[in-house]
């Protein structure tokens, strides 16, 4: 497991930093109920299983994790902007990486994989899951409640479409009007004790 910049900082100018492979991420709270998935149920074959990226044998799965992951990263922020992944109260940033086997135990695909805790309108506290699914150049989407249950899922997934799949299961449904959208977004703010938001010097709409 490396855990990540948070999105607000200059993702060049962060290492990435090694912490344990299991599910837990020492100094994130957000992460303390983050499960992983089942890979094989979104189409991934072999045996799959998770990398222990502090190993010295691993390292090339280090780096490819840390370099998947901020691409990632840097996909979402171009597709989206950063004022929405801000919106999904993005926080804990955690690459894995796992290996896929054949029946004969080679080694087939690496799996890199981004996790981060959301709190949006739509999934007010649960995981998105970013899965690289290097065959098909494209990713998996997953979301998933505090315990684990899958909610939404999306597979093929390409790079410019990431943040608005992502959007549309965390924090704003496609149906939605500006003013809906608006409306739910600023009482979910003023319920928190802070200011409505203002679209364009409109007024807000509550």
């Amino acid at each position: 497991m490396c855990t990540l910049p948070r999105v607000h900082c200059s993702i060049k100018q962060v290492t990435a930093i090694i912490t344990r492979p299991a599910v837990r991420s020492a100094g994130h709270k957000q992460n303390k109920n983050m499960k992983t998935l089942n890979l094989q149920k979104f189409g991934i074959n072999g045996s799959i299983s998770q990398l222990d990226l502090r190993q010295e044998h691993n390292k090339f799965a280090l780096n490819y994790t840390k370099n998947i992951t901020h691409q990632m990263i840097d996909q979402l922020i171009a597709g989206v902007g950063r004022n929405v992944v801000w919106s999904w109260g993005t926080a804990g940033l955690v690459g894995l990486c796992y290996e896929a086997r054949d029946s004969n135990g080679e080694q087939t695909a690496l799996i890199p994989e981004l996790i981060f805790h959301v709190q949006g309108l739509l999934l007010p506290d649960g995981y998105v899951h970013i899965v690289y699914d290097e065959g098909n150049d494209t990713y998996i989407v997953v979301t998933t409640d505090k315990s684990g249950t899958i909610m939404q899922s999306a597979t093929d997934v390409y790079c410019e479409s990431l943040g608005k799949v992502i959007d549309s299961f965390v924090e704003r449904d496609p149906s939605w009007t500006d003013d809906e959208y608006l409306q739910r977004a600023n009482a979910a703010t003023v319920a928190q004790g802070m200011p409505p938001i203002v679209n364009e010097n409109k007024e807000p709409v509550i």
